[in-house]
């Protein structure tokens, strides 16, 4: 999703306010993010934590 909205890995962390290597971690399924970081990557992208989880 967030390479569908052209955005950077850097930028989403920092809108999100987790660290780029944690996001990365977690795109790529080596870290199983807390609800606590899910809820900042949906708020970041302007979706609501269930969109995420339906993706």
């Amino acid at each position: 999703m967030r390479a569908e909205r052209n955005i950077s890995q850097e930028h989403l962390a920092s809108k999100a306010k987790i660290t780029r290597a944690s996001l990365s971690r977690i795109e790529n399924e080596l870290q199983e993010p807390s609800v606590s970081t899910m809820k900042k990557i949906a708020s970041a992208l302007s979706l609501k934590i269930s969109d995420i989880f339906l993706m």
